[in-house]
């Protein structure tokens, strides 16, 4: 059905409504169904919604058709034809401001772009000169500071060669130091105490006292004859260095966890003298044959 067609059924039903034969019992919902139907006919919107008017249009032209006992659901379905038309006209007309204001937007952002770029094109060309002016300005200060830095590097490198020589001297005093002081440490524990103290090493920890298998009883954490010994000149040792702090590692393996070594190396040194409170518990896991605890010293 053409806008035509649609717009003549339109005028036949609203026709219908008005003639004769309905004044003597008018229908006001046909009415104003017809006066509804007639104002999507405005040809401000004419060109809107033509399938949703059409389809208005079918239904009411189906009420006035229908019998009595069928006219409130063609009253229902007629309104919302209507309802469907009239809110679909309002949609396209709001997508079309919509449109148009979209492109008077982009219009408008074209124009600003084009000032912008302008704008830029004066501000670029200032710029250069001014930075044209400024070159054999800045090349003069830079040659300056080039020779200052050229001259400051130098010095640098003098005064970090002497730093680094004095640093290497004054770190060899140091670990001098502190072997004599280990020494003399190592010394006054078996002079005090009649035992031997067993070697040790450094590492970033602090000073390692390593104790092997052997001086475990085989498959245990109880102490060996030997490992007793060791421990009781690691004790004098630490009883002669009060500021040291001992931390007591113990090593596991298939047989025994370390924290049974770990606890049987404490029990050792408590018993030879040595506060608990000085001495700190930890475990690992896997030891091996030449470390299955140990005692690393350090100051606080």
């Amino acid at each position: 059905m053409n806008r035509i067609a649609v717009s003549c059924l339109g005028a036949a039903i609203f026709g219908l409504a008005l003639s004769p034969a309905f004044a003597a019992k008018p229908d006001p919902d046909l009415q104003a169904l017809s006066q509804r139907l007639q104002a999507l006919q405005d040809p401000q919107v004419a060109s809107f919604a033509p399938l949703q008017k059409m389809q208005a249009q079918q239904a009411v032209a189906a009420y006035a058709a229908a019998r009595r006992n069928d006219k409130p659901a063609s009253l229902y379905l007629a309104q919302r034809r209507l309802d469907i038309a009239e809110t679909e006209i309002q949609l396209e007309q709001a997508q079309g401001q919509l449109a148009e204001q979209q492109r008077a937007y982009s219009q408008l952002q074209v124009l600003a772009a084009q000032r912008d770029a302008e704008r830029a094109r004066q501000e670029t060309a200032q710029t250069r000169q001014q930075a044209e002016q400024q070159a054999q300005q800045h090349e003069a200060e830079m040659e300056q500071l080039r020779q200052q830095a050229e001259a400051e590097a130098q010095a640098r490198a003098q005064a970090q060669a002497a730093l680094t020589s004095v640093a290497g001297r004054q770190a060899s005093k140091v670990e001098d130091a502190r072997r004599k002081e280990t020494q003399l440490a190592r010394q006054e524990a078996e002079l005090v105490s009649g035992v031997k103290v067993p070697a040790s090493k450094f590492d970033d920890r602090g000073e390692v006292f390593a104790l092997a298998g052997s001086q475990f009883q085989p498959g245990g954490a109880t102490l060996s004859s030997a490992g007793q010994r060791t421990l009781k000149g690691v004790a004098a040792y630490l009883i002669s260095s009060p500021r040291q702090q001992a931390s007591v590692v113990g090593y596991g393996d298939v047989y025994e966890s370390g924290v049974h070594r770990a606890e049987a190396v404490r029990t050792a040194l408590v018993a030879a003298g040595v506060p608990a409170a000085r001495i700190k518990l930890a475990s690992k896991p896997l030891g091996n044959d030449t470390r299955m605890a140990e005692v690393v010293l350090s100051s606080p």
